[in-house]
Parts: structure tokens; C-alpha cells; sequence
């Protein structure tokens, strides 16, 4: 059976010759491979994480399944055009956008501004992620929380947004579980900049 190939992108600055490793795309993954009970029916293909022009981005992830991007604001320009271009050589594939640029708050405008987004995911991606990728086969998105999507008859719906995780080592490392080391080595060039997340949220909310 030929696997579901999935692209990933999250676009970082880069500065003096040096870029960020992808890690919100590692803790997806990373989360992933622990929970997501069909893991194995996918490929993940190397993350676009840093700027390259559209056409490259285009020309490296037209033959995908689905392609999920982060956003922020310094890459959601960029990330749009991206999945812009994508669709439009692969109206096939499912394009979905996460991170702190999605709104949590009028959603459905989104979707209805951007409309070769698929799906907009709110709030944390790890569980929302998992659960999209068990449902991705029979395209049962009503059971994926935190979303919002277009159902077959083009109504936008929204989905209840789920438990936010309380304790992060619910998320494997992906240093340690191996996440980065394809794009690393692939890349001897770079000059990586690791981050590391200890914790979440306003400490004060």
C-alpha cells in the first residue's frame, strides 16, 4: 500500500547564516507517532523551515496528500501564497493551518477569506493533529476537535476546542525520538538553532 504523503511547513526567520530547527512541527510529529493509532500509513517529507521561493516550495510538495503549516505572523504571508500555489497544482490536496496567526475567534471568516485553506486548527496542534490524521482516511472531521472546515456541502462548521495539555511530557521529544535528524543530515550546510519548550500559556491567566 503506497503511504500518505504529508509536507509540513513552518517558515523561520533566519539570521548571521543560522536557522531555527521546526520544533512545533516536532512536537506534531513527535506526538504523532506516540498516539495516532495509523501512524504507519503515512510519509512525512522533509519540513520547509525556512524562506525559499514559492515555485521551490510548490515544486517540493505537489505530489502530497496533505500539507500542514504553522503559522505565525512573520511567515503568514509567505505561507498563504505557498498553499495558494499548491492548490492550484493539486486541488486534491488537503491543506491545513495551524498556529498563533489562526484566529480563535471568527474562524469561519478565515476559511471564507483564504478558501484553499481546508482546515483551520485552533489552539494547541499535538492532540488536534493525531485525531485529524486517524480521521483523514474517511474524511470524518466532525470527530477532530479544535477545528474549522468546509463539510461536503460547503457549510463551514467549527468543531468544540479541546483540553489544553496540562503537562508537557505528554509530548515525546522529538531530539530525542529523532524528529530532526533526516532534515539535519540532509542539510549539513546549516548552521541549527535548537529550542526547547518548558512550559506554555500566560503564567498569570
Amino acid at each position: 500500500m503506497n503511504k500518505i504523503k504529508i509536507g509540513t511547513v513552518q517558515v523561520n526567520n533566519s539570521f548571521s547564516g543560522q536557522n531555527y530547527l521546526p520544533l512545533s512541527l516536532g512536537f506534531l510529529v513527535s506526538y504523532a507517532e506516540m498516539h495516532c493509532k495509523n501512524f504507519n500509513d503515512f510519509e512525512f517529507l522533509n519540513p520547509i523551515y525556512k524562506r525559499v521561493p514559492i515555485k521551490d516550495a510548490v515544486e517540493q510538495y505537489k505530489d502530497c496528500d496533505i500539507v500542514a503549516f504553522s503559522v505565525y505572523v512573520w511567515n503568514h504571508n509567505l505561507s498563504l501564497k505557498i498553499a495558494e500555489e499548491l492548490k492550484k497544482v493539486n486541488p486534491d490536496c488537503l491543506i491545513v493551518f495551524g498556529g498563533c496567526h489562526v484566529p480563535d475567534k471568527n474562524t469561519d471568516e478565515y476559511l471564507k477569506k483564504y478558501d484553499f485553506v481546508d482546515i483551520a486548527a485552533v489552539g494547541e496542534g499535538e492532540r488536534v493533529f493525531s485525531t485529524l490524521l486517524e480521521n483523514y482516511p474517511n474524511r470524518e472531521w466532525k470527530k477532530v476537535p479544535s477545528i474549522t472546515y468546509r463539510d461536503k456541502d460547503g457549510q463551514i462548521i467549527s468543531e468544540l476546542q479541546c483540553e489544553r495539555i496540562k503537562d508537557m511530557n505528554e509530548i515525546p521529544s522529538p531530539f530525542i525520538e529523532g524528529y530532526f535528524d533526516g532534515l539535519v543530515k540532509d542539510n549539513p550546510e546549516e548552521r541549527w538553532i535548537g529550542l526547547w519548550e518548558t512550559n506554555r500559556g500566560c503564567p498569570f491567566a
